[in-house]
């Protein structure tokens, strides 16, 4: 069994800034997910369903992200903050019981099977799943 790459249909580009705010460079800021090197964002919804499952070494916190072309501070996502991290030659090696969310080379998302199970729903349409590291294959 492995654990599944997350990411979202809608893009945007993301800036993280010295003072812990990103700027949006390019799209718009209303995925549920957006991932980035060295960050992860929810947004509202998608904190409030992570956050009832008690999910391991994952803290949220409040998150702004500076729209510049509409002059605007969006409150709308919270960082996600992941303490299990892993390089793609361990993947095999991750536990994956229970409701677990994982951070590949400071860049990629990944949930384990039963999370995968919660997320993979009508409340998030947007998000897609793919099993390992099928995604990278190429």
């Amino acid at each position: 069994m492995l654990p599944y790459h997350v990411d979202c249909s809608e893009h945007c580009l993301l800036y993280e800034l010295e003072d812990g705010c990103f700027q949006l460079m390019s799209g718009q800021a209303s995925a549920p997910l957006i991932v980035g090197f060295r960050f992860a964002l929810a947004d509202e919804t998608l904190v409030s369903t992570l956050g009832s499952l008690d999910i391991p070494q994952v803290i949220y916190e409040p998150a702004i992200i500076r729209d510049s072309r509409e002059q605007k501070e969006l409150t709308t996502h919270h960082r996600l903050k992941i303490g299990q991290h892993f390089e793609h030659d361990q993947i095999s090696d991750l536990d994956l019981d229970g409701h677990r969310m994982f951070v590949m080379e400071d860049s990629h998302l990944f949930v384990s099977p039963s999370l995968k199970r919660v997320l993979d729903s009508d409340e998030f349409p947007n998000l897609r799943f793919s099993e390992g590291l099928s995604m990278f294959a190429g």
